[in-house]
């Protein structure tokens, strides 16, 4: 089912604020009527430690669903929670029933929304809430279940450079975001309190302006491509620093905005942060998040930065997947070695875990979706072209993905 955006506008756009460099407040609205549970991806990377898994199964070969047509590139990826999916495509933000893709409320910007929103519940019984970043340095926080704005926080000094995707824990919002001073960037990692939107701390960082991982009570993150590559850790309560990774004793060229992933798998022993270099030659390593100590090492011998990882959790034998835009390697947690790799033409995108089987979107004409056994790395199912640009996400039993041609499409199992 194919619909336009511009037949809705009217009946469904909630009315932008005008005010700028305030935050301003209003009640969360009374929820709405609950709607069939779709299982959480709350944020980017489905969770704060961006593991890109989910252990329910499905069994390719994939059909479409439903699918809603904007009419505009989408560029960023959904996330799912409180019973809708939610999407934006340039200025325009929507709330969707996953179970037709019909627009349950709608949001025009007043700059383009470049990254996903991140979803969170301030109290436990309270209505979900939902918070993203438009390109003018605003972060706006919605009723997630009614689509009115509670509070909006404005960052004067930035023009129109934007924000990172926020994550939410402990009650905060976090986000990096990089200010002019003296002719030249500077990088900055700020906190906010996501009940009100009043700022909490901000502190400089060598973070890049990407999604940061949270674990531990700390905010972490790596440095931009084409820097010195350095991984770091702030203290989640004030912004001080506790520690930065990565010895002097291997090529760096960076650590992309794919920051890593972390593994909270108790069952497998210690947690570890895995990340890497930029290239030449790619340097893969398991940290320890709390202290930055290296536990492995692995060159993976490749010349393409790492572009997402996505991570098993709880099962008998977890993977960690590595991309990069040549393909795709499985690597053993708990020990970095190999178990397979596979040479294939990917975006520069997060994979995704679902089952048994890694989805990713191929950098190939028409940008079709690709199914790999999880275990053997063998493909097992390409779509038809669906120019493709954005990471797919899980949605109940729908796997969610956006394309370069307006199209929002849901995907679920083959009848």
């Amino acid at each position: 089912m194919k619909r336009k955006y511009i037949d809705l506008l009217n009946s469904l756009k909630v009315t932008a604020s005008t005010l700028v460099f305030t935050i301003i407040f209003s009640g969360c609205a009374q929820p709405l009527p609950q709607r069939e549970a779709v299982p959480d991806w709350p944020t980017y990377g489905g969770n704060l430690q961006q593991t890109n898994s989910h252990n329910s199964t499905i069994t390719p070969p994939l059909e479409i669903f439903w699918e809603l047509d904007i009419d505009i590139p989408i560029t960023t990826a959904a996330v799912a929670g409180n019973g809708l999916i939610y999407v934006a495509a340039e200025q325009f933000f929507y709330a969707l029933d996953p179970q037709d893709g019909e627009v349950v409320w709608f949001y025009e910007a007043s700059a383009p929304i470049r990254t996903s929103a991140t979803l969170f519940r301030l109290d436990k019984d309270g209505p979900g809430c939902l918070a993203f970043s438009q390109e003018n340095s605003h972060l706006l926080c919605f009723n997630a279940e009614s689509g009115e704005l509670i509070w909006e926080y404005h960052e004067p000094q930035l023009n129109q450079q934007g924000f990172s995707n926020p994550i939410f824990a402990a009650g905060r919002l976090y986000f990096t975001y990089s200010r002019p001073e003296a002719f030249r960037s500077i990088h900055r990692l700020a906190a906010l309190n996501a009940h009100t939107g009043e700022p909490v701390w901000d502190t400089q960082t060598q973070m890049a302006i990407h999604t940061p991982l949270f674990a531990f009570e700390s905010i972490l993150g790596g440095t931009p491509g084409g820097t010195s590559p350095r991984f770091i850790s702030h203290d989640a309560s004030d912004g001080a620093t506790e520690w930065v990774a990565f010895p002097e004793d291997i090529n760096f060229a960076g650590v992309y905005s794919n920051f890593g992933v972390i593994d909270f798998d108790i069952q497998a022993g210690p947690a570890r942060l895995y990340t890497s270099n930029g290239a030449d030659p790619v340097d893969l390593r398991a940290l320890n998040p709390v202290s930055g100590e290296t536990l492995w090492a692995l060159s993976l011998n490749q010349d393409f930065p790492t572009t997402g990882y996505a991570l098993t959790q709880n099962r008998d034998f977890n993977h960690l997947i590595v991309s990069n835009l040549r393909g795709l390697c499985s690597i053993v947690p708990e020990t970095g070695l190999i178990r397979w790799q596979r040479d294939i033409e990917t975006k520069d995108q997060k994979p995704l875990i679902w089952g048994e089987y890694i989805f990713v979107a191929l950098r190939i004409a028409g940008s079709p979706l690709q199914a790999i056994h999880l275990g053997t790395g063998e493909i097992a199912w390409t779509s038809a072209p669906m120019n493709l640009s954005t990471p797919p996400i899980i949605a109940g039993d729908s796997l969610i993905v956006g394309s370069s041609s307006g199209i929002l499409y849901a995907l679920r199992e083959a009848q």
